[in-house]
Parts: C-alpha cells; structure tokens; sequence
C-alpha cells in the first residue's frame, strides 16, 4: 500500500462492487488425431479467448481459429526481474469457426430451435444414417463379440488396456457389468 499511514506490502484487497471484469477462456488446441502419425503424440498449443468468444466451441470440436500468435519470456523466478531465453507461445483468438458442421447430427426436438441451429446448421445439414447403415449397425449389435469388437475398436492404437476400454465402454453406452 503507497499511503504513508499503512505501508504494508500486499495487503491489497479487490472491492468487487467497483470492480470491472471480463471473461476469459484458455483453450488447449490439439490436431486432429487422423493426421497424426501412428505412436505420435499430437502437437498443441493453448489459445486465450476473450469476452464473446468465450464457450463457442467445447472439447472435441473441430474449428478453425483466427488469431495473433504471441509469446512470453519465461522468467526464472517470480519474484526477479530476470528471464531466459525461452518463450511460451500461446494464440490470442481473434475468431473462432467450427468447421465440421455434420460429424454429429443433433435430435432438434431435445432442444431450443436457435440453439439447434445454432450448434448444427441448417437442419438440413443435419446427418442421417441410411438403411444401408442402419443394417450394418443391426448385423454388427446381432453379433455375440460385439463387446471385444468395439472394445478392440476403441483407440485401436493403445495396446493391452484392454479393462479401460471395456470401462470407458461402458460409461459411454451408460452400462454398469
């Protein structure tokens, strides 16, 4: 405090109602994992949005992002002024576009009407499954290891956790055994 009478280091405190705020998200951008090579972790970098742009697109989104790319030295301590030579990188998000409209169809009933068009699109981007699909998804439930096929199926990269994907399994189909 710079007043004469108190003088005490950080003994600041925030008056909310004279306060101004803003919203601020940190997203962690990831590739995609259809273009990652095989046994190759991802690359990623995180993005700050700011205000409107905040909660526009949630995890596992596909988007494509306008912004300013910046970076922060790293200092080496907090409390002194000096810093390395080493840089954090991070993208200041100017604009935030999802891209893949139809990679899930959206039931318009369970929904608001704006809010559903919104987050699909037209309705008539909306996906449907054909017949044709709709057989195989029937053969494929009709089969007696349809639980090892889609376990198997799930992040066919990861070898051996066999138990976590039958778990994660589960909780995505909302089983219990």
């Amino acid at each position: 405090c710079p007043r004469p009478v108190c003088e005490s280091p950080n003994s600041m405190q925030i008056i909310h109602n004279r306060s101004g705020f803003a919203n601020k998200q940190v997203i962690k951008l990831q590739e995609t994992p259809d273009n990652v090579p095989d046994g190759q972790t991802p690359h990623s970098v995180s993005l700050c949005a700011y205000d409107e742009l905040v909660d526009v697109c949630k995890a596992g989104d596909r988007v494509e992002i306008t912004g300013i790319f910046k970076c922060n030295q790293v200092r080496i301590n907090p409390r002194q002024r000096s810093v390395k030579n080493i840089f954090k990188t991070y993208v200041d998000a100017l604009h935030i576009q999802k891209v893949d409209k139809k990679r899930m169809g959206i039931d318009v009933s369970t929904i608001e009407q704006e809010m559903a068009d919104h987050a699909a699109g037209d309705i008539q981007e909306t996906r449907k499954v054909s017949q044709e699909e709709e057989d195989k998804i029937k053969a494929t439930a009709a089969r007696a290891d349809v639980y090892d096929l889609l376990s198997r199926s799930l992040a066919p990269s990861i070898y051996e956790a066999d138990d976590v994907k039958k778990g994660i399994l589960l909780q995505l189909f909302g089983g219990t055994n």
